[in-house]
């Protein structure tokens, strides 16, 4: 991934000083862990990728001098590259792994944001989208617009739930398709197996949508930053 993108956010933070009333929040140290423990997630998916980028180029470069073999084509132990599929298993599922405990990271961050009788459920990201629209306060439709825009959190969710945690194959190993190469994350659900093939495109399109997500969400908070934490009450029936 680039750079943090709540930085910004940060840094306004940093400038503040002191501060009383409701506002009192933003310079507790519980706050500021809460974005910290983003940024500390943030950063060891951006490890975490850089290990994938080297996982899937040994596979691929493996594969080729696999295919050169079966062409007759000598080829010594020592030309093969260190490929190991159940790495780059591993390092896959750990990032959509992490990958949801970052978006749950940002809803418990954004649990000292609201204030009111009534406030959203942030357990997690996905309690978070079903509960907000229950509110109403200034400046919340717009936060609101941002937290909606995620309808790719659904998959990410989903890839997380059914293929790794709870009715996933173990033993998919390496696939390719075309150029691409990459991992087949299986589950089984109405009695079909069900697959999703992930190489670095889809992974750059999911890490691509967490990061505008957070880019977003970076400028709301700056853009509004006088009027943290949000006065939130629930909507009249």
């Amino acid at each position: 991934m680039e750079s943090f993108p709540l930085n910004p956010f940060q840094e306004k933070l940093l400038e503040l000083k002191s501060a009383e009333g409701k506002r009192r929040i933003l310079i507790q140290t519980k706050f500021r862990v809460s974005l910290y423990t983003i940024l500390t997630n943030y950063t060891w998916i951006g490890f975490i990728q850089k290990r994938i980028d080297n996982d899937l180029y040994n596979d691929l470069e493996y594969l080729k001098k696999l295919q050169l073999i079966s062409q007759g084509v000598r080829v010594t132990a020592d030309e093969l590259p260190p490929s190991n599929a159940h790495l780059t298993h591993i390092d896959i599922t750990s990032l959509m792994i992490f990958l949801n405990i970052l978006m749950d990271d940002v809803t418990r961050f954004l649990k000292f944001l609201f204030r009111g009788e009534s406030t959203p459920k942030t357990k997690s990201f996905d309690k978070l989208k079903k509960t907000i629209n229950n509110l109403e306060g200034p400046k919340l439709e717009e936060l609101n617009r941002i937290i909606q825009n995620t309808d790719w959190y659904t998959e990410l969710k989903d890839l997380r739930d059914k293929p790794i945690i709870h009715h996933g194959d173990r033993d998919s190993g390496i696939g390719r398709q075309g150029n691409r190469i990459g991992i087949y994350l299986r589950y089984i659900q109405d009695r079909k197996i069900r697959e999703k093939f992930i190489s670095n495109l889809e992974i750059d399109i999911i890490c691509g949508n967490v990061y505008c997500f957070l880019k977003d969400l970076n400028e709301f908070l700056c853009k509004n930053f006088d009027y943290l934490p949000l006065e939130v009450i629930k909507k009249k029936d």
